[in-house]
Parts: C-alpha cells; structure tokens; sequence
C-alpha cells in the first residue's frame, strides 16, 4: 500500500486550492451546509465536499452512517477529495444508489473503517488504494466497479442478496365473470394479481385457475367466497351462482294501435315469469315502409298504412304482435319559411323554401299549395317557386300563404348594389403536405363587404397536387406545385407554394428481440417503407440508458443486468416508430477443470466415505457434476460423492462436471472389513 503523508502546509494550499475554485465558478457552482455536510451544488447536483458529524478526528464516539440521497433538494452524486479525511471513529458507511462518483483520497485516514456499502453498481471510484481506506471489507453488486475495486486493490468483498421474498397478494383488476348459471365452469378471464415483494418491487403475478379454490357452481350460491393463493400469500374474491329460469310466453300491453305519420307509440313486452333469467327480446316490423320499431318497442309511423310489430324473447323464441295503422292528416297548421331575413344584390336571385307543419306531424311529402307575394314587386320580385330576384336597392317584404288554412310566414328582403373585389389572399403562402394527404386553403376576398365573393382555383402541375373547387389539396406525388386562387369578380389572385413529400408508412427492425451480455454490443438495422419515403432518417431511443445504450447507428451495448427498449421513430414527422426488446445478462464463466481431494481411497467391505470435487474456477456458472463407478459390483458412488465398498476388489470412481465434460478419478481399493 501506498502511503500519502500531508503536511499541515499542503492542506492549507489544498483548502486555498478548492476556495479559488468555487469563486472561479461561482456562476455554475453554490455551496451549501446540510446537517452533517457541506456541499456544492453544480448542474442541479450535489457534491460532498466535507463531514462534520460523529466519528470525525476529534470524535470519542464510534459511528456508522448512511449518507443522504439528497442533500437540500439535489440528489447527491459525488463525494469530493478528502471529504471524510483521518474520520478514525466512522466504522461503517453506506452509499446511496444516486452516487455516481468518488474523487481521490474521499476516504483517506480513516483507520477505523470496517464496512462500506455500495447500492449502486457503477459508482465510478479514483483508482488509487489510498481513496477507500484498507481496513474496510467492500459490500456491493456483483458484478460491479466496487467489486473490480476491491478485486484490484486485494479488499474483502461481499455480494449484496439481490433476491427478494413475496411479502403480499391483491387483486388489481377483478374477474370479468362474477355471476355463474348452475353447471358453468370456472372463469378468471380479465382477473390481475399484483405481488408485492420485500424490496418493495411489485409485478402481475401468473394465474391459472388452479391458482384458484373454493369454486362449487353445482349449487346456488350467493357471495361464494373464492381463495386465490401464490406462494404462501393469499386473498378472496366473491361470485354467485344462480338457476336458470326459462321464458314461459311473452305478451304486449296493446294487441292493435292506432298513430299518426311521424308519431310514435312505445309499446310494451312482458316476460312471463317476470323471474326468467334472460329478460331479452328482439323487435321486428313486417313493413318498415308504414312503421318502424327499435330495441325498446318504439314504432314510428312512417307513411300510411298497416305494419305487424312483432316482439320474440331471445330464450325460447316465445312471440307475441300488435297491428299498426298508420294514418296521414293533412290538415295544415303551420307554415314557416327557411330565411326570417336575407340580403341580395341588384340582378342576383335567391329561392326561398316553405316548411309546412301538419296537425301532427311534418308533412314535407304531401303536396300542398302555397302563393307567393313581395310587398315591393320594385324592390324584389317572386315567383310562384319561391325564386325571389334583386331589382334595385331597398327593402320588401316576401309572403308565403298556403291554400289550406291562409297560414302565413314572411321573409325581410334588404337589396343592395353591386360591391367589386379589390384583393384576395391564402392563409397560407406556402405548404408541405404528404402524398395522399389533404389540406383546405382558406380565402380572403376584400373588401369584406364584396357582392360576389366566388373563386376558382387552379394547380400549375396536376401530377403533383390537385385542388378541387373548395380549396381542398390533395398531394398526388412527390415535387412542387404551385395553387393559384381567383376571384371570379375582378380576376384578383393569390398563390400558395405546395411541397409534396412521400411519408414513411412503417419502420421495420431487424430484429424484435435481442440478447446480449454485460458490456457486448448488438447492432440493430431498420427499414423504412416505402423505400421511396422522401425523408428516411430514423432516431434511436433506449427506454433504459442504465441497462442498454444506443447510438445514432442502431448499435446497441450491454450497460448492466435488465431489459431496455430500443425504438427507431421516423424524423419526417410521420411518427412511425419500431422497437426491439433487448435483454442483457451477465456472462458465463465456463467450467475450465475439476479436481478430487484423493487420487487413490481405501475402504473396507461395507464401509463409505465420500469424495469432494473442486471445479475450477470455483464461481463457474454451472457447479453441476456426475459421478459413476467403474465396477459397481466393487463399489458404488451416489450423486454426492458417497462410495461404498461392496465387495473385495477395485473401482475406479470418475467425476465428470456438467459444462465441458471435465474430468477426474480416484482408484477405490475395497478390502474385507476385520472381524
């Protein structure tokens, strides 16, 4: 080991050092005192950079502590050089998992040292041996940089226990099923369980229905409780299960009716017994010409005439009907027009349309008559259509009557002059749109108060965009088009430029499912489709940067053990995207020898003793190994190495390790026993 010895004057400079630094960059770097600590914050994390509390130099009190994930409100991820210098009574330290990195010398002095704890498996340490002291025993991930540390600097290192006990059960989302007939089978379908495990992860649990007790559908029951069990944890749920009661007959509140066209009349179907399981019927007109019925018994008359509603139960076809005459009066009650008020020009025409109203019903297609009238033939004219036309500017009054019953309605006719376009614009100037996809340009006609505000448009390359007579463009290929606007009123135009791009449809990897090792890579390819999409690129995105990374290229590595996500999505904004679940692993050590503790064993007839084989290296993956007798009439060898002599003679017992079939031998020489 090294020894580092510092002079009072060296760390004088080492403090002058560090206070010129942080007014250095005293716009990026804050100091701050928490508790036992000080620290600095940099880029939203803390930094230790001393330790007050118990177990310091000058401390008679022996102490173990954690340090904090956060300090303030930042997670703390680093330790500073010589933060904890000459702590003698700190015995034992824990890290929390935000720790990503320990400077030279954290840990220098501290003689009294004995355990320290890393919760994180890449927590980045200064190599030298002097930065954690050599008194204390390592605790961490294996594999991890503690370990390697440890490993490197010859310190006694432990494995954290990674495995994790199932503390509970609960039912998250409950069986879709809850209600049983008599003779039906269990169902769980729909039904999640969650586990909740001693490190407070917690994840669906596997069900089948043997997972499953206390289920008996033979018998009616009501809140049959039902104990679903994993592992040694359990938890209840409740069903029921009922008798089938069958559909006797069915029959309806009216047997015949009478209504109006465009009246309705709800009629009404009851089960007998009103017990029946199944409650359910289907509805049907013989002639949905005259009237209409719904899922509820709703019958609309339709036009005039007979119709047959018919009700059938969907258990056992049982039917009962009722006859429908539907009627058509015409007596008119009512008549109002489309428009309370419109405005025209000199010259132009507007139809006006009457809506008449019958005793019950609409009757749009019943032939009524109806006059026409203006109250200013100077002003509007109309005729015996509702065609009403502009003579001059000013106001009349038009009137419809109907012949049956003199019922009136008006509309208020203002005519104005003629007002010329002076300008038109798009909303917008220029565009992109994808081949096959469409967008509506919106014209601006001025002035606001324009008498003819029509347009027409035009597309200066039809290959490429086409646009219809409302502004609407499609992209038809991919290239530049130009949309020009019109106004029919003074030839005024407006242009709007059109690019149009072929957009990727899919994105396809090369793989859906990778499987890597710790620090191996794996590189992924996508394919973009159509191979003729105008943009091809594609980003890369890893769900879990601490377990996979990816680069730009699809070149995926290996960071620690887990499962991360790698998406490739489309950058032309098409959002098309593709994944591929990669899972890495730790390597395996392979088995590269196996050794006996004897070579040779003497035993007597009748007596045992049990051999014990060495693999080598001893944390090989697979530990796995056979054992086998050559003449088991001499000698016998179970599975753990026991050898027993049968008889006066000699065997050869062979162990041969699972993984690489290596092999070793002891020659047993069995003798016979003394009286």
């Amino acid at each position: 080991m090294r020894i580092i010895k510092i002079s009072k004057v060296n760390t004088l400079l080492v403090g002058i050092t560090m206070i010129v630094i942080l007014l250095c960059c005293s716009n990026q770097v804050q100091a701050a005192l928490d508790g036992d600590y000080g620290y600095t914050v940099s880029n939203g994390n803390a930094e230790i950079t001393r330790y007050s509390g118990a177990g310091t130099k000058n401390s008679k009190t022996k102490a173990s502590i954690t340090i904090p994930s956060t300090l303030g409100k930042y997670p703390v991820t680093g330790i500073d050089g010589y933060s904890f210098y000459a702590c003698t009574g700190i015995e034992s330290i824990t890290f929390p998992e935000s720790l990503t990195n320990i400077e030279s010398y954290a840990f220098f002095g501290c003689s009294g040292l004995k355990s320290i704890t890393f919760n994180s498996a890449t927590t980045k340490i200064y190599d030298d041996p002097s930065t954690i002291s050599d008194t204390a025993k390592i605790t961490g991930y294996d594999p991890s940089t503690a370990k390697d540390y440890a490993s490197k600097y010859n310190r006694t290192f432990e494995a954290i226990n990674t495995t994790s006990t199932l503390q509970s059960i609960a039912i998250t989302t409950p069986a879709t099923k809850l209600s049983y007939t008599l003779g039906d089978s269990l169902d769980i379908s729909g039904l999640i369980v969650t586990g909740t495990y001693c490190n407070g992860s917690t994840k669906a649990e596997p069900i089948t229905t043997a997972n499953v007790t206390g289920f008996n559908s033979a018998v009616a029951k009501t809140n049959e409780v039902l104990t679903l069990t994993v592992g040694a944890m359990t938890t209840t749920y409740k069903v029921q299960s009922v008798a089938t009661i069958p559909v006797i007959e069915v029959s309806l509140n009216k047997n015949v009716t009478t209504i109006n066209v465009g009246a309705n009349e709800t009629i009404t179907a009851t089960i007998d017994p009103t017990t029946a399981t199944n409650q359910n019927v289907t509805w049907k007109s013989s002639n949905t010409a005259v009237a209409t019925v719904d899922s509820n018994g709703k019958v609309v008359g339709v036009s005039a005439g007979t119709a047959v509603i018919n009700v059938t139960t969907i258990d056992g076809s049982k039917t009962a009907s009722c006859t429908v005459t539907v009627s058509n009066p015409i007596k008119v009650t009512s008549v109002k027009l489309n428009k309370t008020a419109t405005n025209v020009v000199v010259g132009a025409n507007e139809t006006l349309s009457a809506i008449i109203t019958a005793t019950l019903a609409p009757t749009n297609n019943i032939s009524i008559k109806v006059t026409w009238k203006s109250s200013n033939t100077a002003v509007a004219t109309v005729d015996s259509s509702g065609n009403m036309v502009g003579i001059k500017a000013g106001t009349a009054v038009i009137t419809v009557t109907t012949v049956d019953g003199s019922k009136t309605a008006t509309c208020a006719v203002k005519v104005s002059d003629l007002v010329n376009v002076t300008g038109i614009s798009l909303n917008k100037s220029s565009a992109e749109l994808n081949v096959g996809a469409n967008y509506t340009l919106i014209p601006t006609i001025a002035p606001k108060t324009a008498t003819t505000k029509g347009v027409a448009w035009k597309s200066s390359d039809t290959t490429i965009a086409t646009v219809d007579a409302n502004g609407k463009i499609v992209g038809a290929s991919v290239g530049t088009a130009t949309i020009t606007v019109t106004s029919l009123d003074g030839n005024m135009t407006a242009t709007c430029t059109l690019k149009v791009s072929i957009p990727v449809t899919k994105i396809s990897l090369s793989k859906s499912s990778s499987a890597i090792n710790v620090g191996a890579n794996d590189t992924l390819s996508a394919t973009v489709i159509p191979t003729n999409a105008t943009l091809k690129d594609v980003t890369w995105k890893s769900s879990n940067t601490a377990v996979a990374t990816v680069n730009t290229s699809g070149n995926v590595i290996g960071i620690k053990v887990g499962t991360s996500v790698i998406t490739a999505t489309a950058t032309d904004g098409s959002k098309k995207k593709a994944s591929c679940t990669v899972t890495v692993s730790t390597p395996k050590i392979l088995v590269t020898g196996v050794t006996l503790n004897k070579s040779s064993l003497s035993i007597k007839v009748s007596a045992n003793e049990t051999l014990i084989a060495t693999l080598a290296p001893t944390n090989a993956t697979n530990t796995k190994v056979t054992w086998k007798s050559s003449n088991t009439a001499v000698a016998t060898v179970d599975s753990n190495g026991k050898v027993k002599g049968i008889k006066v003679g000699t065997a050869i017992i062979t162990v041969s390790s699972q993984e690489g079939s290596k092999t070793d031998s002891c020659t047993v020489t069995v003798s016979v026993s003394e009286l």
